[in-house]
């Protein structure tokens, strides 16, 4: 796995043989894109090539290979300030490893980033590091900061278990007063009151504790908590009236009955906007596989069940399910090869494996393969307002992939600095063939 700039095409040149999806009238096309400037500035059948040709832009012929709007992973955890797990630099190089054109850095970094002024750091950070994907930040909600309005902020981040320092609501009696603004609110929902202290009875050194502790009830219960606020806030005037439309977005679903419970309550209220995603490792992998993954397969929230990845996968087909982020979290290998669960942080690195995870489900037919495009491209795009359309005027941010060729996992090969996975060795039936990133062509290997 690696990518290497196409230095001879510039930010001109001719994208011959496009497969392309187009979500309004939902069919598959045929088309050539032109790209000059960087820009989208033609789409247009094929059988007009020849007319471009005088134009001496360059040609680079995909063979009907898969061309969307650039994925977009909205959750990821670039580690700032702890460089030795990652950097807002290796982060977006690995982004762009997997294909992914814009990524969504969460707030509980080091320090969290709950001031403006911190999240304006952040912000310079990456202007200075001269990241390579579009990198965008969230903001940390606290009990005491959540009328901040920072206008760059793609979301504002809620925390219902203690993350990092202040980043917490430990007062769910607050929940109403917060969401009930004009933002759009991301939600860790594990329910502080569920996620069981460690015991003595408890073996820290098996893997499957960890899913006991921070079991499904706490996920079931911390959304059912949040949805039972915005049924009220769904009833009050100004709501009513659409002067204040709160917008709930639940992260990392991993329960079968969470997702039942979104699903109702997409259908009942009225005026407020909720949606949700799953990760990868919540589709793939359980908890019947955490005693041999061990640290590799410890995640907030944990591995759940066969069945609830058949249901979180039925969540896609059935449009519960709005898109899947990989909740890239990083960390060294030292710390997550401990087999104290005590000492053994949650998460792993996943932006390099979720557009060959996303499409091997459709290659698999467990879902359509525009469903997979909507889950990394359109659906993100619309709810965290990134605009990645493959539209005339629109800057080329894209991501090609070739549906006839396999990825086998080679984490050692990764451009993160994590460089292990659950998923090493593991081959997966669709490959990124080259991720355009405001122009700049990237071909993939």
């Amino acid at each position: 796995m690696g990518f290497e700039y196409q230095e001879q095409y510039g930010n001109n040149y001719i994208l011959k043989n496009c497969k392309i999806y187009d979500d309004k009238i939902d069919k598959f096309f045929i088309k050539n894109i032109e790209i000059k400037d960087g820009k989208i500035s033609k789409i247009e059948d094929s059988l007009d090539i020849n007319t471009n040709t005088k134009k001496n832009l360059p040609i680079i012929d995909l063979n009907e290979k898969l061309v969307i709007g650039g994925v977009i992973d909205a959750h990821v955890h670039f580690r700032y300030g702890n460089d030795e797990k990652e950097t807002l630099k290796t982060g977006c190089e690995a982004g762009l490893n997997g294909g992914v054109c814009f990524a969504i850095d969460m707030p509980n970094s080091n320090p969290p980033t709950i001031t403006k002024q911190l999240f304006d750091e952040k912000v310079q950070k990456a202007k200075d590091d001269k990241c390579t994907i579009n990198l965008y930040f969230s903001y940390g909600v606290t009990e005491n900061n959540y009328n901040d309005v920072v206008d760059d902020a793609k979301f504002y981040k809620i925390f219902m278990v203690k993350s990092v320092g202040e980043l917490f609501i430990r007062d769910y009696y607050k929940l109403k007063e917060i969401l009930m603004q004009n933002k759009l609110f991301a939600i860790h929902a594990e329910h502080k009151n569920f996620v069981e202290e460690f015991n003595q009875t408890m073996d820290k050194f098996k893997f499957k504790t960890h899913c006991k502790m921070r079991d499904r009830y706490s996920e079931i219960n911390a959304i059912g908590e949040v949805l039972n606020v915005l049924s009220e806030i769904d009833k009050e005037e100004d709501v009513v009236n659409n002067r204040i439309t709160p917008r709930v977005h639940f992260c990392h679903v991993s329960t079968s009955e969470a997702l039942t419970l979104i699903k109702k309550a997409k259908e009942a209220l009225k005026n407020v906007v909720v949606t949700c995603e799953v990760a990868p490792h919540h589709l793939i992998l359980n908890e019947e596989m955490a005693e041999d993954l061990k640290g590799l397969g410890k995640f907030n929230p944990p591995l759940r069940t066969k069945m609830d990845n058949l249901a979180l996968i039925e969540g896609i087909v059935d449009k519960t399910v709005d898109l899947i982020a990989t909740d890239h979290a990083p960390h060294t290998y030292e710390q997550k090869m401990k087999d104290n669960i005590l000492e053994c942080p949650s998460g792993i690195g996943g932006i390099e494996t979720l557009v060959p995870i996303v499409f091997n489900l459709a290659k698999e037919k467990k879902i359509k393969l525009e469903d997979a495009i909507k889950m990394v491209s359109i659906n993100p795009s619309k709810i965290f307002d990134i605009n990645n359309s493959l539209n005339v005027s629109n800057m080329a941010n894209i991501t090609i992939i070739d549906l006839c060729d396999n990825t086998t996992i080679k984490a050692s090969e990764f451009k993160s600095k994590a460089k292990f996975s659950p998923y090493d060795n593991m081959t997966f039936k669709c490959k990124v063939y080259g991720t355009i990133i405001n122009g700049k062509y990237y071909k993939n290997y």
